[in-house]
């Protein structure tokens, strides 16, 4: 896979809109799940995945996963660190490597509208489906 210098910059700029993401949360008292905030994360996973497509987007997602386990405070609520591995949001973030896989390869086989709302919800799917049963069994 020979990736030209303009992928690399829309992946960098996806590890850095996830970044970013991450710390733009919702202070709806009934929307905070478990202690999980909620993050526009999600949507620049999907849109990672939908724009750069299932490899370069999963890519960008694992990148930004392994510049927060360095200690980068790149995660919700400007946490880093290997000790990330057990908290409960942990299952979030390593759901983000295959959101973005999946909405982009929904989206590669056809580009219809149809084909970007599956994706999307397939990408949602994917994160709660994840990030809840690694929640479930860090509370455990």
């Amino acid at each position: 896979m020979k990736l030209r210098t303009l992928d690399l910059t829309l992946a960098a700029m996806f590890v850095a809109l996830m970044a970013i993401g991450s710390n733009i949360t919702s202070f709806v008292p009934f929307m905070m799940v478990g202690g999980v905030p909620i993050t526009l994360q999600t949507f620049f996973a999907i849109l990672a995945g939908l724009i750069l497509g299932s490899r370069l987007g999963a890519i960008s997602m694992l990148v930004y996963a392994l510049v927060g386990l360095v200690g980068v405070p790149v995660f919700a609520q400007f946490s880093s660190g290997f000790s990330t591995i057990i908290s409960p949001t942990f299952g979030f973030i390593l759901s983000f490597i295959l959101v973005a896989y999946f909405a982009g390869n929904i989206v590669e086989k056809k580009r219809t509208l149809s084909a970007f709302i599956l994706a999307a919800l397939t990408g949602l799917v994917i994160n709660y489906v994840v990030g809840t049963n690694w929640m479930y069994f860090a509370y455990k």
